[in-house]
């Protein structure tokens, strides 16, 4: 058994000979030190091009979803009267900048903090009966723009931020659903 690993980066290396006697340096699945020396050592440059497409991705997106004329166009919320939609791409537009501008911190926060309120957003779909396709892949944008930036020694930071966009969208979110039948007026039927 073979794991080829690019030699000092620092990850730990293991070959087995034939025998099953093992070698000199220590399994990469035998420690998590070494699973979290891997996540620690993503590149930046990589890091930050992946936040970068991530934001793209949202915002692209969340255009889609301004011309849905499907399901999802029966939900409808905004934050202190302005439309999610707006808020969406202005969002993603501050994500795209802190990434640009090589500020991990503040980026990881936005990005936890938004991950608090898709939290809310969908337990609010969940709770009317009505999903809306591109809410959940924007849902799964920012997750998976959190789990790039995520970094193990600022947990309690960005468990923060996730509890602080929840509790932001539990106060101030406002939100509606109108069904298909209840768009078109009722007539009296006999």
């Amino acid at each position: 058994m073979f794991l080829l690993l690019k030699a000092g980066s620092g990850i730990e290396t293991k070959i087995l000979d034939p025998a099953g006697q093992k070698g000199i340096i220590t399994p990469l699945y035998q420690s998590r030190r070494g699973i979290m020396n891997f996540m620690k050592k993503f590149p930046s440059p990589k890091k930050r091009f992946l936040t970068i497409l991530l934001a793209l991705t949202g915002i692209a997106i969340t255009v889609a979803y301004a011309f849905c004329l499907g399901a999802c166009s029966y939900l409808k919320g905004d934050i202190l009267g302005i439309d999610l939609k707006y808020l969406g791409i202005f969002y993603m537009v501050i994500v795209l900048l802190l990434a640009w501008s090589r500020k991990p911190v503040l980026c990881l926060l936005l990005l936890a903090f938004g991950a608090g309120g898709e939290i809310f957003l969908i337990g609010y779909q969940v709770h009317s009966g009505v999903y809306c396709p591109y809410c959940l892949a924007f849902g799964a944008t920012i997750l998976l723009a959190l789990a790039v930036n995520f970094e193990r020694n600022r947990k309690a930071l960005a468990t923060l931020a996730v509890a602080a966009g929840l509790l932001f969208f539990w106060l101030f979110f406002s939100g509606s659903v109108t069904p298909v039948y209840a768009a078109d007026p009722v007539l009296p039927a006999f």
